[in-house]
């Protein structure tokens, strides 16, 4: 930004909190959190030089050092997004000019020696002093981790840097601060360590994310709702227990709204999905939550985020453990050759030197009440690292599988059980190995379960499509089924329009659709 005049000085906080609310609207973007950085650097010299200081409130050696920390915290976020090659000198220069005002303004931190090299080292020395100790050993880990994938920031992570990083000791669990929470906006190192995590160990949670009391109107409701839906849950156990006396081996048994998700033949663990158009969630911004899309934008590197499932998982007392399973198939999995990227020098050679691309789809689960801890309710439990392909050899796609069959050092210390309390969110990549716990506790434990995904993605692995009858009966096996499955599925939608004319005739057909669609009644459609 160009300072001509006093006037430009005091516009320069507009332009800042402008910048941090892009962040959060499109926090994928290299290019916002490269103007962040510059913005931030610019308040942060005029603070210093310019007519600001305690006489327009501010304190001017503690903002400063905020300002500066959050300029660099900035400017690596955009090289962490892949920041564009013409870019890098300049984002690098001006990290530098950070640390060298860092260094110049902390008196903590002020060095008379003209040698450069010690110069160096001393502004290096100054600024994790200042901005990362006191964030503590995991963001310190996060920065080392992430730079060590650049310059390809598409490089698929090492296993080496993700057992460093991803350890149960540290965690993955980022606590906002209050400042954070209030404005409404994730400061760039805090966004940077989630992104660290999530990208490396495919797992990161968030506490107080979502206000409690908004947690506890979506509790209410949804066990309202499961209690009312007793009668329907007594009969779709009976159809469980007959389709498991077929063979012995119990089968989901899906409905409209409510499913039995559970194969252990204990009938523990429901799914149960309310409309976003009515109580507990029309009311509510749990599943809107503008921090939280704007996560899901950023893990998914993407603006064309939808929701592809709303739904609560309730596991009942007694409910046993789950099975590991990934939510999908990485649909990207054979991509890596196509991608190059074959001159890494990846010091790992278990890991494939292709190129790791962000997921199709985020999941987030909100605990509707505490899980784990002193509760033994069974909280989800998570493979840290395994939604990355773990080798060379693109034919090797059950290698995780085979690590946890064999209960192997490494799988033992990658599996992570994630205690959450109401508002925090946990936000897992579609691909990553997971599952249930066992609740042992006296009370059923809701989750909400929410599926962001890309506009043209869909989990149609885990939810069931309606079909015709006609599709049932196809020829040719299972390949082609799934071949014409979403083509079948809008027919299903065309066969019952029609079943509904032949027998009560088109008027009655429009008026279903103008009632439930809230649109106007069509007139003289056939």
């Amino acid at each position: 930004m160009n300072i001509h005049s006093e006037g430009d000085v005091h516009r320069l906080p507009i332009a800042v909190q402008l910048f941090a609310i892009a962040t959060k609207l499109l926090p994928f973007g290299s290019q916002i959190w490269t103007n962040f950085g510059y913005a931030l650097m610019d308040l942060a010299e005029f603070t210093l030089t310019g007519p600001m200081g305690r006489g327009h409130g501010m304190e001017v050696d503690e903002d400063r050092v905020g300002l500066l920390c959050e300029t660099v915290a900035s400017l690596e976020m955009a090289l962490a997004l892949g920041a564009g090659r013409n870019d890098n000198d300049d984002i690098s220069s001006v990290v530098n000019d950070a640390m060298d005002l860092l260094l110049r303004t902390t008196p903590s931190c002020s060095s008379s020696t003209s040698n450069n090299n010690n110069h160096h080292k001393h502004k290096l020395d100054c600024f994790q002093k200042r901005c990362v100790e006191p964030r503590g050993q995991r963001y310190a880990t996060s920065r080392r981790a992430m730079q060590h994938s650049q310059p390809s920031s598409s490089a698929t992570p090492s296993l080496s840097l993700t057992q460093t990083l991803c350890t149960k000791e540290m965690g993955v669990t980022v606590q906002p601060h209050p400042y954070e929470q209030a404005r409404g906006v994730l400061s760039a190192a805090t966004v940077y360590e989630i992104f660290a995590l999530f990208r490396f160990c495919g797992v990161v949670a968030v506490e107080d994310l979502i206000p409690p009391n908004e947690v506890e109107v979506v509790k209410v409701g949804v066990l309202k709702a499961f209690e009312e839906a007793k009668p329907e849950r007594d009969r779709m156990k009976q159809v469980h227990k007959g389709a498991g006396g077929r063979g012995g081996v119990p089968v989901l048994v899906e409905g409209e709204r409510l499913s039995l998700r559970d194969k252990t033949g204990a009938d523990a663990r429901w799914e149960l999905k309310l409309p976003v158009t009515e109580p507990p969630f029309r009311n509510t911004n749990v599943a809107d939550n503008s921090l939280l899309v704007g996560l899901s934008k950023l893990l998914m590197a993407g603006p064309n985020v939808v929701v592809d499932t709303l739904s609560t998982v309730i596991s009942l007392p007694g409910c046993p453990v789950g099975h590991w399973h990934g939510d999908v198939e990485d649909p990207f999995f054979y991509y890596a050759g196509l991608m190059g990227n074959n001159n890494n020098n990846d010091d790992d050679t278990s890991r494939s030197s292709g190129r790791h691309l962000p997921p199709p789809g985020v999941i987030t689960v909100i605990p509707l009440l505490e899980v784990g801890g002193q509760i033994p309710n069974g909280p989800t439990e998570f493979l840290m690292g395994s939604h990355i392909p773990p080798t060379r050899d693109d034919s090797d796609y059950d290698w995780w599988t085979r690590q946890q069959t064999a209960h192997t050092p490494l799988v033992q210390s990658l599996e992570l059980i994630l205690p959450a309390t109401p508002g925090t969110v946990i936000l897992f990549d579609i691909r990553l190995r997971h599952r249930g716990g066992a609740n042992r506790s006296d009370t059923p434990r809701p989750i909400l379960y929410l599926g962001y995904t890309m506009r043209w993605f869909r989990d149609a692995a885990n939810f069931v499509d309606p079909h015709t009858v006609g599709w049932a009966e196809l020829e040719g096996g299972e390949a082609r089924k799934a071949l014409f499955g979403r083509l079948d599925t809008q027919e299903y939608t065309k066969v019952l329009e029609r079943e509904l004319v032949e027998v009560y005739g088109a008027d009655y057909l429009d008026t279903i659709k103008a009632r439930v669609g809230g649109g106007k009644r069509v007139e003289g459609r056939r």
